[in-house]
């Protein structure tokens, strides 16, 4: 049984996945400490057609709100494929940043 257990992972952990994919190829994407917005990592979600549960919404600006709280904020700080997904310090809200993990 053990020899399944990381495809049972992989299945039901799709959440997981789907930040590792959008880790990635944010990294591909950018350069490591780059300031990105929300509005530009959810567009990236888009294209990769990952965390499609918490973009759906009425609105886009209500689905780009979903996804800061439930991906970006929920996950910072947090090892994903050796980065971390920085809050960028100040008022502005909505910026983010990729670090190499320490």
């Amino acid at each position: 049984w053990r020899r399944t257990t990381e495809v049972w992972r992989a299945e039901v952990d799709t959440e997981g996945e789907d930040l590792r994919m959008l880790v990635d190829a944010w990294s591909q994407k950018g350069e490591i400490g780059t300031t990105w917005r929300t509005t530009e990592l959810f567009s990236l979600a888009e294209e990769l057609d990952i965390f499609q549960a918490i973009r759906s919404g009425k609105s886009r600006d209500g689905a780009e709100a979903k996804f800061g709280i439930r991906v970006l904020k929920r996950y910072a700080s947090r090892p994903i494929s050796g980065y971390s997904i920085t809050r960028y310090p100040g008022k502005k809200r909505g910026l983010w940043t990729l670090e190499k993990a320490r």
